[in-house]
């Protein structure tokens, strides 16, 4: 089973997100909700955590669901157990410092896929050597430094070719490029016993992709227990909500969730208490 850990995402960082996604600066904010901007910073920091007045407040205004934000204010609830076994595979989670995750998705023949590198290649290339599995695949969900940092050395060790959202290949620009599969679109990938449906889920980058393997969706930034990735611009927040609410979150509810940072969680649960949902 998943080993317990603390949600990504905090009360602040949930309300610095939708906040930024609405393109609205802490002054602005300030004086919808009856609060100085420091006030507001302080909660965006940990600093001071917000009444219930408050999160109602903030979810008229950024248009969530006061309950589930106040879940997250009171830390009301942990994300649920995932096992990290299927009948047709297993999951290998490495953790990064940062804390960030890479993945082995591996099939009792011993043919496994790697989804992102992190930014060290060493702890990954030693739980490869570890289960003596064969990388058929680099799976890439998006093109920050600390999911690609490893992935030249990762590709040149494997031999692997390497699956990328095409608006995100230049985070493999260091990899031979006769590797590197760029992907525009949906793709049904296969590998021996393992398949997967690549699924683009745009707004934390333009090129992010999430990978349904069975049951599994591995989600990269776009989906966290509790909450989803960051954005930088209101466009890519609308992107991020359509990828959550339109893509992931229409999965079917058993399905489970490996996100990049925070726990696992499942589509039931993030149906139900995600204020992005």
């Amino acid at each position: 089973m998943e080993v317990s850990m603390p949600l990504e995402d905090e009360i602040g960082d949930v309300i610095g997100k939708a906040r930024r996604g609405h393109g609205l600066g802490l002054p602005a904010v300030a004086v919808e909700v009856g609060r100085s901007a420091d006030e507001l910073a302080a909660m965006e920091r940990y600093e001071r955590a917000p009444t219930r007045a408050e999160v109602d407040l903030f979810a008229r205004l950024f248009s969530l669901p006061a309950d589930r934000l106040w879940g997250i204010a009171t830390e009301a609830w942990d994300a649920p157990e995932v096992p990290l076994r299927t009948p047709d595979f297993r999951i290998e989670r490495i953790t990064l410092p940062y804390p960030v995750h890479c993945f082995l998705v591996g099939a009792s023949d011993g043919t496994c896929v790697v989804v992102d590198t992190g930014t060290d290649p060493g702890p990954l290339l030693a739980k490869i050597r570890t289960t003596g599995w064969s990388v058929a695949a680099i799976l890439i969900t998006h093109g920050h430094g600390d999911h690609t940092g490893g992935l030249t050395e990762v590709q040149r060790t494997t031999g692997a070719p390497v699956y990328i959202g095409a608006a995100d290949a230049s985070a493999a620009s260091d990899v031979a490029q006769e590797a590197v599969h760029p992907m525009e679109a949906d793709q049904e990938l296969s590998w021996g016993p393992l398949t997967a449906r690549a699924l683009a889920t745009p707004g934390h980058t333009p090129g992010s992709v999430s990978y349904l393997v069975g049951e599994t969706a591995f989600v990269g930034d776009t989906l966290f227990a509790g909450s989803a990735g960051g954005t930088r611009s209101p466009d890519a927040y609308r992107a991020i909500l359509s990828s959550v609410r339109e893509r992931l979150l229409r999965l079917p509810p058993e399905t489970t969730v490996f996100p990049a940072h925070g726990p696992a969680t499942t589509i039931a649960n993030e149906r139900a208490r995600n204020p992005f949902a």
